[in-house]
């Protein structure tokens, strides 16, 4: 009986990363292919060979719009904008690492010349758990994405560039289903010796910047400690209530095990394993969220070597 209850839960995961999955390849298939245009030097995006398609299904659950912090950027600078996604009720969207199933939030940007931009500063997801053993990261409600851009020194004060792209999602319910939607942003150009003028938006940013997890160096992660026991890492925190870690992708960083039990504990200390491809790998990344005695709340990215030596018998 234990066997086919554990076959069944697998044949139950496996067919939910299939559904996912292949929902999220068909925004791909749909979506303009890559562009080599070269960029302008008016301060437009390069032109895109076809429209977003706009019949996408996840298209009817997610609404998107871009904001800016500053009324302007500066050259020779960077400042910051941002993507909010907006899920109806009952729907989400996913996290950088989007777990067991689904697929995260993804932005192909389309920049003029002289114009970067740098990398996603993501909030924290929630945990969601579904029959199957399946755990996945993931955001209800409405979620904003900080993006740093980077202005060169050679475009002008006084130019209005379009800062433009596609964001791409896969919204998911009891069903799960894929939607896109293309972004233009005109956004103009300062001086860098010229103090930026805030827009309405600016409160948003710094709120969800006091919700974004702070590096271990900050002062305030003191209180945090990570090591490693054998291939478990090991973290503690003095006054927490309880803790939670989120791993980052696996592109990024070796994936714990059974991070399902291990990766959420009432208390002040918690044991998350790993296996051997830990071993010597230079960053092991993830957030812990950490919920203290008096009920506030501790974002604190966790970014160490893996362990050096392998387990010995």
């Amino acid at each position: 009986m234990h066997q086919d209850r554990t076959g069944a839960r697998r044949c139950r995961c496996w067919n939910a990363l299939l559904t996912r999955g292949f929902a999220f390849l068909a925004v791909f298939a749909l979506l303009p292919a890559p562009m080599g245009f070269s960029q302008s030097t008016k301060g437009e995006p390069p032109a895109a060979v076809s429209p977003v398609p706009k019949n996408l299904p996840g298209n009817a659950y997610v609404k998107v719009r871009v904001m800016s912090e500053e009324t302007t950027l500066p050259a020779g600078g960077t400042g910051y904008i941002a993507i909010q996604v907006k899920v109806v009720d009952g729907w989400h969207v996913y996290w950088r690492n989007n777990g067991d199933s689904g697929a995260p939030v993804v932005v192909d940007w389309r920049v003029p010349e002289g114009v970067t931009i740098g990398e996603c500063q993501w909030p924290v997801p929630k945990r969601y758990a579904q029959p199957g053993d399946i755990l996945d990261y993931i955001f209800e409600g409405s979620v904003i994405l900080i993006f740093p851009v980077t202005v060169s020194a050679d475009i002008a004060p006084g130019t209005e560039i379009t800062i433009g792209g596609y964001v791409q999602w896969l919204v998911c319910s009891d069903v799960c289903v894929p939607g896109a939607a293309e972004i233009r942003f005109p956004i103009g150009i300062r001086s860098a010796s010229e103090s930026g003028k805030q827009t309405p938006f600016a409160k948003v940013f710094a709120e969800e910047r006091g919700q974004h997890p702070i590096p271990m160096t900050d002062p305030a992660a003191k209180i945090v400690s990570a090591t490693w026991d054998e291939l478990a890492l090991v973290i503690r925190c003095e006054g927490a209530k309880s803790m939670t870690f989120f791993p980052y992708e696996a592109f990024v960083t070796p994936q714990p095990k059974e991070i399902l039990k291990s990766g959420h504990v009432e208390g002040a200390e918690m044991k998350i394993p790993y296996d051997e491809k830990a071993l010597g790998a230079a960053h092991v990344v993830g957030v812990v969220e950490i919920t203290k005695s008096d009920g506030s709340i501790v974002r604190v990215l966790i970014d160490v070597p893996g362990p050096e030596k392998a387990v010995t018998e």
